[in-house]
């Protein structure tokens, strides 16, 4: 019996190694986010042509052009400065730019500088990927156009827009008195609502998923909250809302991950992730104004850009929960943008390209 029982506690202290050993064989294999260093480059050398079929675009201060993921620095232009001292509206996308001329009429070009077409209604230039818009004087209304000028919709409003993104699948403009209003990819209105619930009730920022399923934005002043909309056939419901702490009162980033699962948003300090499908949110400490957030799906990585002064720093989220860490410098003028899987950084006078992998 003594030994039977001897034979007992073997096996047990044997089943315990097994599951220790399991558990660590899984830690040390799980595959792991490495970051590396493909090349730099300067602006002030020279350009070299791509023959190349895709670009990324840039700006920094007060030039903007592209470069190549191989790290060939294509076109450069500078934006000029207009006799009010300010330097002209410019809006550029990885497809074409556009620089407003003196008297706000403007050009849209392909990335060599050649002309595709000029607009001559004056007004703000945006470019959203292959989607060109034109905001009006007064900041309450906007066009779409083609790449032939042609004005395909125009959307009126009576107070000023402040908030504005758009996605394959629509439109989704905020206003400043609290309106959300969503347009199809056509300008035909989807819905508009007031989400409410503050004193002062502007649309600070805004984004729509790329399935068009949901709508998100940061909503008010005094009492600030942030509402998630999700979509379904011709009705619209607010799913998930959360009233935020601190007053934030500028513009904030709204952003939804391409396969619409997660939205990420920004308010005081802070940076807010909420779970689309579980309807569950996650805060992480943030220093400084968020200046972008861009993805890399094949690693399951997030990067949010955020300055305070002169000190930038890049936070690396994985799996939109687990903080990897800090990339910390410092700078006037910075940027981040994701291709595949390459980051690019751009602070002030230099570009780099960071291929990240998962081994």
């Amino acid at each position: 019996m003594k030994d039977k029982k001897n034979v007992i506690a073997l096996l047990w202290v044997a089943l315990v190694i097994v599951i220790i050993y399991t558990f660590i064989a899984f830690r040390v294999t799980r595959p792991e986010i490495q970051f590396l260093t493909k090349w730099t480059f300067t602006l002030d050398e020279k350009t070299l042509p791509s023959t190349e079929s895709e670009l990324v675009s840039f700006r920094l201060g007060n030039t903007l052009g592209y470069f190549s993921t191989a790290g060939n620095f294509s076109y450069k232009y500078e934006i000029p400065v207009l006799k009010n001292g300010k330097l002209a509206k410019s809006s550029i996308s990885n497809d074409f730019f556009a620089i407003c001329n003196e008297d706000s009429f403007f050009s849209v070009n392909n990335p060599d500088g050649s002309k595709i077409i000029k607009i001559s209604d004056i007004g703000n230039p945006l470019i959203s990927d292959d989607r060109l818009y034109l905001f009006t004087p007064g900041g309450a209304s906007f066009l779409r156009y083609d790449l032939t000028g042609k004005e395909l919709y125009r959307s009126e409003g009576y107070v000023p827009i402040i908030s504005f993104a758009s996605s394959f699948a629509g439109t989704v403009i905020g206003y400043a008195d609290g309106e959300v209003r969503c347009l199809s990819d056509s300008g035909e209105e989807l819905f508009s609502l007031y989400p409410g619930g503050s004193t002062y009730p502007v649309i600070l920022g805004t984004d729509i998923s790329d399935s068009g399923e949901y709508v998100a934005c940061v909503s008010g002043i005094d009492s600030q909250r942030f509402v998630l909309i999700r979509r379904s056939g011709n009705q619209q419901k607010i799913v998930f809302h959360e009233y935020l702490d601190g007053n934030i009162k500028e513009n904030v980033n709204v952003y939804f991950t391409q396969d619409s699962n997660f939205v990420y948003y920004n308010f005081e300090n802070t940076l807010g992730i909420v779970d689309c499908k579980k309807l569950v949110s996650k805060h992480i400490p943030i220093k400084g104004k968020v200046l972008k957030i861009a993805e890399i799906p094949s690693v399951d990585a997030v990067f949010v850009l955020s300055k305070l002064g002169k000190d930038c720093s890049v936070t690396i989220i994985e799996g939109s929960s687990n903080v990897l860490g800090y990339y910390e410098y410092q700078a006037e003028n910075t940027f981040i943008s994701a291709k595949d899987e390459n980051l690019f950084l751009g602070a002030d006078d230099k570009i780099s390209c960071i291929q990240v992998v998962k081994n």
